[in-house]
């Protein structure tokens, strides 16, 4: 029951009557802090981005990056992958990943890439808000699933929803991450008969 996995969308379940995730997001301040093992975002304001699923408010607590992707689309990597790590009231984690691939420059992330931290337990307020809604891509299904973090000590029981359709980042973005962390994803775990949904977009 671990993660990442390897999608493969043909043997994706559609289910149209699972509930949807709604946003409450909002632009907000973040702290950037290089962990050992990514580069992680944190917002100064701990209750003013919720995801809601099924009746669930989840808040979110942190992002960060992956290189390449952690999850596989049809065998297929991206160039990288951001997960937004929500917590409920529960202490029920969820996490939206998000596939980048390498196009066009994302403007949300401007500041972030400029400003990220080369040395480990080095932390950086970053100056310009960021809005997490501009970091999920509208329009996507999603893959979902039960896995697991896929940092030590990759804790199971964790509620995943991967999007299909990838954002962009420009190479000069990746780059700068890439120069710090140029391998940090966990490989592909088996499935385990788990199954794999998908749920379109709205």
């Amino acid at each position: 029951m671990e993660s990442p996995i390897d999608i493969v969308t043909a043997d994706m379940k559609v289910d149209i009557t699972s509930p949807a995730l709604t946003f409450a997001y909002h632009a907000g301040d973040y702290e950037l802090e290089n962990n050992g093992h990514t580069i992680e975002a944190v917002p100064d304001e701990d209750d003013n981005n919720i995801v809601t699923f099924g009746g669930t408010e989840y808040v979110l607590q942190q992002f960060h990056f992956h290189a390449h992707s952690e999850h596989l689309i049809d065998g297929a990597a991206a160039d990288a992958e951001l997960h937004l790590v929500h917590k409920s009231a529960a202490g029920d984690v969820l996490v939206l990943g998000v596939l980048l691939e390498e196009g066009a420059a994302n403007s949300s992330l401007d500041d972030l890439f400029a400003q990220i931290p080369e040395e480990n337990g080095k932390e950086v307020e970053l100056e310009t808000p960021i809005d997490a809604s501009d970091l999920v891509p509208a329009d996507s299904a999603s893959a979902r699933y039960e896995g697991s973090l896929t940092t030590p000590p990759c804790t199971q029981g964790v509620q995943w929803n991967v999007f299909l359709e990838p954002q962009s980042i420009s190479p000069a973005q990746l780059s700068t991450f890439t120069k710090v962390y140029p391998d940090n994803h966990r490989p592909v775990q088996p499935l385990h008969h788990r199954e794999v949904t998908e749920i379109p977009a709205d």
